[in-house]
């Protein structure tokens, strides 16, 4: 029987191996796009600014939440493509988790502007 490499060890083959592809694409560090936003939560003052910047970030059509979802269903695809269809609907399943996630973040959007005091009226 052989053995089968541990997680750990197929994750560092996988990037040893890919690393040059990686570097060709020159592509910023994922986390680097939601820094500002994290930043801008933490300096909100009111529930309305609270509000927008975690919708944006994670209820909106361009938020973060629904590329991910995307993400993992175009992971998917791939691995459909290449005769691994029960991984892909693995994937699949996975990006179906977001949607759930994101449902739950409008409600508890909505939840938590319903409990703040209103702010000042527009001018």
């Amino acid at each position: 029987m052989v053995a089968v490499p541990g997680s750990s060890d197929l994750r560092r083959t996988a990037r040893l191996e890919a690393a040059d592809y990686l570097a060709v694409l020159n592509l910023p560090g994922t986390v680097l796009s939601l820094q500002p936003w994290t930043q801008a939560l933490a300096n909100a003052e009111t529930a309305a600014q609270f509000h927008i910047v975690t919708d944006t970030v994670i209820g909106s059509e361009g938020g973060a939440l629904l590329a991910l979802r995307d993400f993992l269903r175009a992971a998917g695809a791939w691995c459909d493509g290449h005769g691994q269809r029960a991984l892909g609907d693995r994937y699949r399943r996975t990006s179906e988790l977001l949607d759930v996630a994101d449902r739950l973040a409008f409600q508890l959007g909505v939840d938590q502007l319903a409990a703040a005091p209103p702010g000042p009226a527009p001018a």
